[in-house]
Order: structure tokens, then C-alpha cells, then sequence
């Protein structure tokens, strides 16, 4: 199994970074649309999301460790990889699916009865590494 930071290298490059939000407090969600049931709150600094109409917060005591998300999305690429370590990376072939997508909007998402914190959001600008296969 390959490493975000192995596919990186073979493929694309992580450049510049072009957004970046702390996602700490109610001002840094200015502007973001919600759509569905979550409330968010910032009880430690980091925005916080759950369903709105979960009221028992006891039964989630089970606190996970913290995860390094990261999210390629470049060409008919798509990786997904959590601590490094690659989920998936999918090829889009722009024929079973519509055309590839060439922009869009980020969105956080979660399973009804999922408490999750996020912070320090980053986007960078992704480049082709000269002769890498595309």
C-alpha cells in the first residue's frame, strides 16, 4: 500500500497554499452554508458537528485520538488518506460518471449519531510532476 506522501511524489505535488481557516469559532464559519440537521458549536477551539437532535452526549464518551485528514482532488484524481496512510484513490474516467469536475465547494459530512471536531483546514494548489502519468 502506497503513502499519500509516495503517491504525492509519483504523480502530483503539494504547492502554495491558497485558504486557510482555523476553524475555531462561530466568525471563522462565515458564510459557510448548512445543509441538514448538525449542530455546531466550539466547545475546545475546534468546530464541533452533531446531529441537532441528538440530546445524550454521555453515550459518547469514547473519545478517539485526533486524525491528519488529507483530501487530493486534482484532474480525474481523488485520494483520500487519514495519517498518511492512503484509503483510496480513485480515477475519475470522465465517461461513467459525467465529466470530471474541474472546481467546487469543500463540505464536511458525517453519519447521523457521529460527534467529530475539525480544525486547521488548509487548501493548497496541486501541480503535475513532469512525466508523471496522468
Amino acid at each position: 500500500m502506497k503513502t499519500a506522501g509516495e503517491l504525492e511524489k509519483a504523480e502530483f505535488k503539494i504547492q502554495d497554499l491558497i485558504y486557510e481557516n482555523p476553524l475555531a469559532c462561530h466568525v471563522d464559519i462565515q458564510g459557510f452554508r448548512l445543509e441538514g440537521d448538525a449542530a455546531i458549536t466550539f466547545p475546545r477551539g475546534r468546530m464541533r458537528m452533531k446531529n441537532a437532535y441528538e440530546r445524550d452526549e454521555e453515550k459518547h464518551r469514547h473519545v478517539a485520538p485526533s486524525y491528519r485528514l488529507e483530501v487530493i482532488k486534482f484532474d480525474q484524481h481523488l485520494l483520500l488518506s487519514m495519517n498518511n496512510v492512503v484509503l483510496f484513490h480513485w480515477i475519475d474516467d470522465g465517461r461513467n460518471f459525467d465529466p470530471v469536475l474541474k472546481n467546487g465547494k469543500i463540505g464536511f459530512r458525517q453519519m447521523a449519531g457521529l460527534i467529530a471536531e475539525y480544525a486547521n483546514l488548509q487548501v493548497h494548489e496541486v501541480v503535475p510532476l513532469k512525466g508523471a502519468a496522468r
